[in-house]
C-alpha cells in the first residue's frame, strides 16, 4: 500500500485562505442649495428748462434816417432733454412793433419759417423798416443758414419783421450738457418823412422743450 501522508501534506501546504473585506462609504454633499431673482432698479429723470436774456431792455439808440441802428439780445438755455428745445418769437402789438403815440415803424415782411418749403421768407437788408435775425456769430445752439444765411455780412444775412403770434426762429433737436446761446440781432431805419418821437415796444420771447 502506498503512503499518501506525504501527499497529503504536501496539498495542504498550497492551500489558501482568502478573506474579502467589503467597505460601504457614505458621502455626504457640501454645497448648499441656491436660487437667484434679478431685480430692476428704474427711474425717470425730469425734464429740466432754465432760460435768461442778457438785457431786458435793448436801446437802439438815436436814429438819423439813413443810418441803420442795430442791437441784439442773447437768450441763453439751459435743458436736461434729450430732444432739445426750440425758440418762438412774436411781436405783442398785433399791429405793428416799434410805435409812438398814433405813429408807427413799418415792420418788414412778417417771418414764416415754412415759407420756400421750409427755408423761410427772410431777405437781406434793403429800404426801411424794423426787422431781426438770428446771428451767426455768437449763436451755438443751433443756427439755420437756410432761414437766416451763410453768414452775418450785409450780402448774406436774412431779416424779417416779428409775426404778431408765435413763429419758430431756432430749433436745437439735440441734448446738449452745457448751456447753449442764440443771438438774435435787430435792425432798424425810417425814411426821412418819419414823425419824431420816442417808439418803443415789446417782444416776447417763447422757450419749449421738444
Amino acid at each position: 500500500m502506498i503512503n499518501d501522508k506525504s501527499k497529503f501534506k504536501k496539498i495542504k501546504s498550497f492551500g489558501f485562505l482568502v478573506v474579502v473585506l467589503s467597505f460601504s462609504f457614505l458621502v455626504f454633499s457640501l454645497f448648499p442649495v441656491r436660487a437667484d431673482q434679478t431685480v430692476t432698479i428704474q427711474s425717470s429723470i425730469q425734464s429740466y428748462l432754465s432760460v435768461s436774456i442778457d438785457s431786458n431792455t435793448v436801446n437802439m439808440g438815436n436814429l438819423q434816417a439813413g443810418t441803420p441802428v442795430e442791437g441784439t439780445s442773447v437768450v441763453t438755455v439751459t435743458t436736461n432733454n434729450a430732444q432739445g428745445y426750440k425758440i418762438l418769437v412774436n411781436r405783442d402789438n398785433s399791429d405793428y412793433t416799434l410805435k409812438s403815440g398814433v405813429n408807427y415803424i413799418t415792420d418788414k415782411t412778417v417771418w414764416d419759417s415754412s415759407a420756400n418749403e421750409g427755408q423761410g421768407n427772410g431777405s437781406t437788408w434793403s429800404g426801411t423798416g424794423i426787422g431781426f435775425r438770428v446771428k451767426y456769430t455768437g449763436t451755438t445752439s443751433n443756427y439755420n443758414s437756410g432761414w437766416w444765411g451763410s453768414n452775418d455780412s450785409a450780402s448774406q444775412g436774412k431779416f424779417a419783421g416779428f409775426p404778431s403770434s408765435s413763429s419758430q426762429i431756432m430749433n436745437k433737436e439735440t441734448y446738449s450738457v452745457t448751456s447753449t446761446q442764440t443771438t438774435v440781432g435787430y435792425k432798424c431805419d425810417v425814411p426821412t418823412i418819419q414823425s419824431t418821437g420816442s417808439y418803443a415796444g415789446g417782444i416776447t420771447y417763447s422757450i419749449i422743450a421738444n
